[in-house]
């Protein structure tokens, strides 16, 4: 679900790829929205306290990669990924699950990686690093209320960084970020919709390409509509 306020925002695409392994390939293909749509899963989060909640997971590669959310996943003892076409729509069957297991966190960044081991033949790409600009067309799409994945429009509002919000570095331990790479840090301001469970979906160009991860909404100061944010992964 989504923090009160977005945590962090614009790694570079490095810090989502494990030591060693290879960064997902741009190939030249348009997914088409149906398609999209399929390339985005559900996570289901057990803790030890028994508590449960949910999120969403972009799917990055073929191989069953996907990003989400690092609060989406964070303390979790067990996290139980959905697929799309997989969620019943009845009480009565039992949804297809796949346990993920973390390759890769970035805490100040909220990102997680995970890895589900099966074959996932719909994935998005990521746009270029100019594809982000003001006024540009978004889709977001996530699994909001734990509600099958959907998907809600807007537009580009800004992009801002943590200094112009005014949100100072809180120290994570065992993890270092300086105070100016902290602070540089950037995310994308929608007012496309995004509510409670999807945190971790993708934030889509008119190319159904990711420019962010779905994050939170702003409620500092008390609720507000169209403040959305997600993480600016360029």
């Amino acid at each position: 679900s989504p923090a009160s306020v977005a945590p962090s925002a614009t790694p570079p695409r490095r810090l989502l790829i494990p030591r060693g392994a290879a960064a997902p390939e741009r190939v030249e293909r348009k997914l088409a929205l149906p398609d999209a749509m399929k390339a985005v899963a559900f996570i289901a989060t057990r803790h030890a306290d028994g508590s449960v909640s949910g999120g969403s997971g972009t799917i990055i590669n073929e191989h069953g990669v996907m990003i989400t959310n690092h609060h989406v996943v964070d303390g979790a003892s067990t996290i139980l990924v959905v697929l799309p076409g997989y969620r019943p729509k009845s009480r009565f069957k039992e949804p297809k699950t796949y346990d993920a297991t973390i390759l890769k966190t970035a805490p100040y960044y909220d990102l997680a990686l995970l890895d589900i081991h099966a074959q996932t033949p719909a994935y998005f790409r990521f746009a270029s690093d100019d594809a982000v600009q003001v006024g540009h067309e978004v889709r977001a799409i996530g699994n909001p209320q734990s509600l099958t994945v959907s998907v809600s429009k807007g537009i580009i509002s800004a992009v801002r960084t943590f200094y112009e919000l005014g949100l100072d570095l809180v120290k994570i331990p065992g993890e270092t970020i300086t105070e100016r790479e902290f602070e540089e840090i950037t995310w994308i301001q929608t007012d496309a919709a995004i509510n409670p469970g999807n945190s971790g979906g993708p934030l889509l160009n008119a190319d159904n390409d990711i420019v962010g991860i779905n994050t939170a909404s702003w409620i500092l100061g008390g609720p507000s509509e169209g403040l959305n944010f997600a993480l600016h992964v360029k």
